[in-house]
């Protein structure tokens, strides 16, 4: 038929956001919602220990008769900012982040990881810290890689002093630092909200993105919600470079069913 079949990943991190833990969110995705995903993705597992998560995969086999949980298909490290005020030498970084990050990474067999950087103002010494951050960064993903993990790293535009901040100096830092593991996390509703001109980052970026996430503009809602952006539009372009699960990283409430992603999985 030529259509492309289209792969999504819920955020329990955002969706459902009138359910407050995170384990109830997770069974509310597995045990309520009228769509099976393969995979899932949540900003801070951490929130659980490993043991919890166990005991709420255990209940979620045995009240859904679940043969196969979905994969976990990305998490976020600690963001820098919430421990460092200054970008820390690595192993400070690694005790302190990078060890938990992996921890839970290998414990749900998470193959990506958003590693957050930190706040930075941008001077006097912006060179220096952009070294630093260059140096904290490869060493990461060195370490990640043994595990066959993939970096990724994100421009933010909802923090002000958010160290990466655009998407040409993301792509500046990959090619600087040459990790095979390191790639961009393109989130289109930062991209918009950062530069706009979404068509010319998707095909200008296309070999330096290693995970999409999508919500709409300005509200960072549902993707089909009236807003800024066409996804129709820019899931077709996106299906083009793109064949893996595209994160749902939006706000929505537990009445959510995702009955929207019927115009999508066809395009």
């Amino acid at each position: 038929s030529g259509k492309v079949i289209m792969k999504f990943s819920p955020n329990i991190s955002t969706l459902f956001h009138d359910i407050g833990p995170l384990g109830e969110r997770y069974k509310h995705l597995l045990l309520k919602s009228q769509v099976t995903f393969e995979t899932i993705e949540c900003q801070f597992p951490y929130q659980l220990s490993t043991n919890q998560w166990s005991e709420i995969f255990k209940e979620c086999k045995q009240l859904g008769s679940i043969q196969r949980l979905p994969k976990w298909n990305l998490i976020n490290s600690e963001p820098l900012y919430l421990h460092f005020k200054w970008i820390p030498n690595f192993e400070d970084y690694r005790r302190q982040i990078l060890d938990k990050t992996l921890n839970y990474a290998k414990y749900l067999n998470c193959q990506k990881v958003h590693l957050m950087l930190g706040d930075v103002l941008k001077d006097p010494n912006y060179d220096a810290n952009y070294n630093q951050l260059l140096d904290l960064l490869k060493k990461s993903c060195q370490l990640l890689q043994n595990e066959n993990i993939t970096c990724v790293i994100e421009p933010l535009s909802t923090r002000d002093n958010y160290y990466l901040q655009s998407y040409s100096v993301a792509q500046s830092i990959l090619s600087n630092l040459n990790q095979p593991n390191l790639k961009i996390m393109l989130d289109v509703f930062h991209l918009q909200r950062l530069h706009g001109n979404v068509t010319h980052y998707i095909n200008e970026l296309k070999e330096y993105i290693g995970h999409v996430q999508i919500s709409q503009v300005p509200n960072r809602d549902c993707p089909l919600n009236e807003g800024e952006l066409d996804y129709k539009y820019i899931l077709k372009i996106l299906s083009k470079t793109y064949d893996q699960p595209i994160g749902l990283e939006y706000v929505s409430k537990a009445h959510d069913n995702f009955d929207w992603l019927i115009n999508f999985i066809n395009l």
